[in-house]
């Protein structure tokens, strides 16, 4: 189900999701976003986009903190136990923010 909010201009916007990773110093490591607006089978439309939006951010982060002979090699798989790691151990956390969502 698309879901589209219409401005008071008349401009329509779709929703999504913004996750970003943030150091334990506070500050932003890596941000990435999911605006597509299909779902995920048995799975809401802000689900589908935080897990979409989650798995790019690790990807991201591993761009930001790591050399392309690193992330050129290592799969979605692994980005997201690293960040996983980062976050239960490391100090960080994930922040997603929804973006028009009811």
């Amino acid at each position: 189900m698309t879901e589209i909010k219409k401005l008071n201009n008349g401009k329509e916007v779709p929703c999504g999701v913004v996750a970003i990773l943030i150091g334990k110093d506070g500050r932003c490591i890596a941000s990435a976003s999911d605006f597509n607006q299909s779902g995920y089978g048995g799975f809401s439309l802000y689900d589908s986009q935080k897990m979409r939006a989650k798995r790019a951010l690790a990807y991201e982060a591993m761009r930001a903190l790591s050399s392309p002979a690193i992330y050129d090699v290592v799969d979605t798989y692994d980005y997201e136990k690293i960040m996983d790691a980062m976050c239960s151990r490391g100090g960080c956390r994930v922040e997603t923010v929804a973006v028009w969502h009811k």
